[in-house]
């Protein structure tokens, strides 16, 4: 995505070694977010409102910003739990 290197110099390999880590790997979790969103398909097809989560969640990834983060990790688990087959399930004891 050309215009993920505007945001930040971690993705120009320039800082830290953490800085471009951190940077490489939200930009990847990013990236990949964003193609759910686009294609509405994960395992199976998505509903509109899971994939509007899943494309601005993706969006926020390639910002390099912890509250943008931490807001697209929420609504990344909100968006999976608006789609049925990604909900996680729990067995019950009996």
């Amino acid at each position: 995505m050309p215009f993920a290197f505007m945001y930040g110099d971690g993705l120009l390999m320039s800082g830290s070694w953490l800085d471009i880590a951190s940077a490489c790997i939200t930009a990847g979790i990013g990236v990949v977010l964003l193609s759910i969103g686009i294609e509405g398909f994960w395992k199976e097809p998505l509903t509109t409102p899971a994939r509007i989560g899943f494309g601005l969640s993706g969006l926020l990834f390639i910002f390099p910003s912890t509250t943008a983060i931490a807001i697209g990790v929420l609504l990344t688990a909100f968006s999976m739990m608006m789609t049925p087959h990604l909900r996680f399930r729990m067995k019950l004891s009996s």
